[in-house]
């Protein structure tokens, strides 16, 4: 009887060593995946960041252009002005 009941314990504790084992090697498993995670993370604020900057640069050349736009389109009304002047007083 104290045999059985030492290979029941030792059956048990065997038992519990391959759980405990199992265990471990998702909490591994699971704690690489979560390192992989915050890497990707890192990554992709990474790039945001980068894309954030280049829209920043973008909206200033808009900017930029949009000025000169607006300048080159007041040349050019003066330019006609003067045109239409001068071709007003040519017929006079």
């Amino acid at each position: 009887m104290a045999q059985t009941v030492a290979e029941e314990n030792e059956a048990i504790a065997t038992e519990a060593r391959q759980i405990a084992e199992a265990r471990k090697n998702y909490v591994e498993e699971e704690e690489e995946e979560v390192k992989l995670l915050e890497k990707s993370v890192e990554e992709l604020e990474y790039t945001v960041n980068v894309l954030e900057n280049k829209v920043e640069i973008v909206k200033g050349e808009a900017e930029r252009q949009r000025l000169q736009r607006e300048e080159l389109e007041g040349d050019l009304t003066e330019t006609v002005h003067v045109l239409i002047v001068d071709i007003v007083q040519g017929y006079n």
